[in-house]
């Protein structure tokens, strides 16, 4: 008992992460729910608020989600693509990808957990890891949804 209690009291202090800003470009994957695509991203950031845009390779936008203002909104060109993308935790998983965070930080309604290898996320709504590769790509991976992400920087992008 007195375990979990210091382990919830060291959560309770932990500073927060830092606020996410700024525009980025990114070459993406993602393999979900019998889904595997990949093709260009923009992510925007504007604390609280963000904006996800997936493009194909051929230009068309495929999806976009923003969180504004506390709602989350999808808009996909496959509407049969829309509840599996409005379940999956873009809010933690964005956060998780982009984070320039050194060290453990808390974050909403969890913590991000900063490894010398790898960044895990714990805390609602669920946990997840990412791990850099050598060629510099982020690869997220929620065991519970059964998904990847994989997220990096194009080449000149900021």
């Amino acid at each position: 008992m007195t375990f979990w209690w210091m382990a919830s009291a060291a959560w309770a202090v932990l500073p927060p992460c830092a606020p996410l800003s700024g525009e980025h470009i990114v070459t993406l994957g993602i393999t979900a729910h019998g889904h595997s695509f990949g093709g260009l991203g923009i992510v925007e950031f504007r604390e609280p608020d963000w904006t996800f845009t997936a493009l194909s390779p051929a230009g068309p936008a495929m999806f976009t989600i923003q969180h504004i203002a506390g709602e989350t909104q999808v808009w996909s060109a496959f509407p049969e693509w829309t509840p599996w993308l409005a379940a999956m935790p873009f809010d933690r998983d964005l956060r998780l990808i982009h984070s320039e965070d050194r060290s453990t930080c808390s974050a909403g309604t969890g913590r991000l957990v900063v490894r010398p290898d790898r960044q895990l996320w714990r805390g609602a709504p669920g946990p997840a890891r990412v791990v850099v590769r050598e060629d510099g790509a982020r690869v997220l991976t929620d065991s519970w949804r059964g998904y990847t992400l994989t997220m990096k920087a194009s080449e000149g992008a900021r």
